[in-house]
């Protein structure tokens, strides 16, 4: 194949391109890789607040809790071990201990909204999906 003068003129220009193109892919504003946002994160049925520690979760008749930090990983999403505590209607005694259960929380974080879903170990149950908004109002229909 021959090479005129032409297509010599061409070649820096997709040259430029390429580099322009695989610089463009390798800086990318997806990564959103890091810590979620501390604070209060709330939705229907949920209510979050997260810190560097963790974060402790409230149910319309259910508490949760995580002991680990809630840290994205590039897609934006976490995955965490904690415990969900089952609650009941009607007053709480004062001696009455609620038992928790083993969970794992998943999630997917886009800016300030964040999808929840728990995974229940022991029952093999899932909870959700909760959408929730950061410094969002948490609505919660407490059991009776």
């Amino acid at each position: 194949m021959m090479v005129g003068p032409n297509d010599m003129r061409r070649i820096p220009i997709v040259a430029s391109l390429m580099l322009v193109l695989a610089t463009g892919c390798a800086i990318s504003d997806d990564d959103v890789t890091g810590p979620v946002a501390s604070g209060d994160w709330g939705g229907v049925g949920i209510s979050m607040v997260a810190t560097e520690q963790g974060a402790q979760l409230e149910f319309d008749c259910a508490l949760g809790e995580t002991s680990e930090p809630l840290v994205l990983d590039p897609d934006g999403g976490f995955t965490l071990d904690g415990t969900f505590t089952p609650e009941h209607g009607g007053p709480v005694r004062e001696d009455e201990v609620l038992e928790s259960e083993p969970a794992s929380y998943a999630g997917v974080v886009d800016g300030d909204r964040m999808t929840l879903t728990i995974h229940l170990l022991e029952r093999g149950t899932i909870s959700g999906p909760f959408a929730l908004e950061r410094d969002g109002t948490a609505i919660l229909r407490k059991c009776l």
